[in-house]
């Protein structure tokens, strides 16, 4: 989430990943729904259960291991965020 202003010192990031109807909710056209009330839901406990968002430094993520720390990034995520390991949503 981005503040109005914009002005921030850190820039927003993220991983775009794909979805693939047949590999990942096989069912029916609108299971694609609950799979995102699954991943939204176990984002909510990998954050904390309390509005904090998980967050994960891509190399952590990609050797397979939790972030602890987010060395000199500042986030402005307001509540706040909550180091984790991202493959668990």
């Amino acid at each position: 989430m981005s503040q109005y202003s914009r002005n921030e010192r850190n820039a927003n990031s993220g991983m775009v990943v794909g979805i693939d109807p047949e590999r990942d909710y096989p069912e029916h056209p609108l299971a694609g729904i609950a799979l995102q009330r699954q991943i939204e839901e176990r984002a909510f406990v990998a954050g904390g259960s309390n509005y904090h968002a998980p967050a994960q430094l891509l190399g952590d993520f990609l050797a397979g291991r939790p972030s602890t720390k987010l060395g000199s990034v500042t986030p402005s995520y307001r509540p706040g965020v909550t180091m984790t390991d991202l493959s668990l949503c």
